[in-house]
């Protein structure tokens, strides 16, 4: 029970009971979640967090969870707080408030559009949880989700100071399952358009990152990473696609490195059906 909120846990308990429906008590759980996100005892804004995911994956059904997403996104305090807690909140408070983030726009253009258009802060309160090593993956994550399909926030992404900057400390030094998100979030960024892959390719390190991922595709210590492996190859067939782009992978040898990757022997790791050049 946290102090001084002691309904919201009999709030949440008749939810996860099955009274799904009634809006108005999950109206006043997410006004309540709003509330402590805000608070000034990071233990209190954690668990608001954390109680907020559950409340968006209690969901049983793709149509509830939609609805539930969107329920919750209408709720404009629910949004600052959340924003808030991305600039000052905790590491943990804001690794929970990434993930909540994330699960509010997975899939809902119209979520997206509330906290990217509506929402002031947001990509100033990614961004500074980019720098933070415990919420690197999940920052990315949330950048993936913010992209995809998405040119107009990929484009304010992309030229923002210190985004794809802290995205290629992460592909050069970063833990491998941080790699793995932050090959997806370029791989969004890169769909995108061709300028935006330009953009990608020519800052330090970032290809650099990627082709190592490709060719070594392992963690520190040792073990097997086909997961980032492929979502690096994933990452520079998106960059391939772009007539503009192909001459500049030939010439920084990108395609010399990765090619025996893609022969039929490896598919099994590597995966089937790649563009790359």
């Amino acid at each position: 029970e946290i102090k001084g909120h002691a309904e919201t846990p009999v709030l949440l308990l008749s939810l996860h009971a099955g009274r799904m429906e009634d809006m108005e008590v999950n109206r006043i759980v997410a006004m309540d979640i709003a509330r402590r996100l805000t608070s000034g005892d990071y233990s209190v804004q954690t668990k608001a967090a954390e109680d907020l995911v559950g409340l968006i994956t209690v969901t049983e059904t793709r149509q509830a969870r939609c609805a539930r997403q969107e329920e919750l996104g209408n709720i404009a305090e629910l949004r600052t707080a959340l924003v808030d807690i991305l600039t000052r909140g905790s590491d943990h408070g804001r690794y929970w408030g990434c993930i909540a983030l994330s699960y509010l726009m997975n899939d809902n253009a119209r979520n997206i559009c509330l906290f990217s258009d509506e929402t002031l802060g947001l990509f100033q309160g990614v961004e500074a949880c980019l720098r933070m090593q415990q919420c690197q993956g999940v920052a990315c994550g949330l950048l993936s989700q913010l992209a995809l399909g998405n040119v107009e926030n990929s484009t304010r992404l992309c030229e923002m100071s210190g985004i794809l900057e802290s995205i290629a400390l992460i592909m050069t030094n970063g833990r491998s399952m941080d790699k793995h998100a932050a090959s997806c979030a370029l791989s969004n960024f890169a769909a995108n358009g061709s300028a935006l892959a330009l953009k990608i390719i020519a800052v330090p390190h970032i290809l650099e990152g990627l082709t190592n991922l490709c060719v070594q595709g392992r963690c520190r210590d040792g073990e097997f990473d086909a997961r980032a492996g492929v979502s690096a190859i994933g990452c520079i067939d998106n960059l391939s696609f772009h007539t503009e782009v192909r001459p500049l992978l030939l010439e920084m040898n990108v395609v010399a490195d990765i090619l025996p990757l893609m022969h039929k022997g490896n598919a099994s790791v590597w995966g089937e059906g790649s563009r790359v050049m």
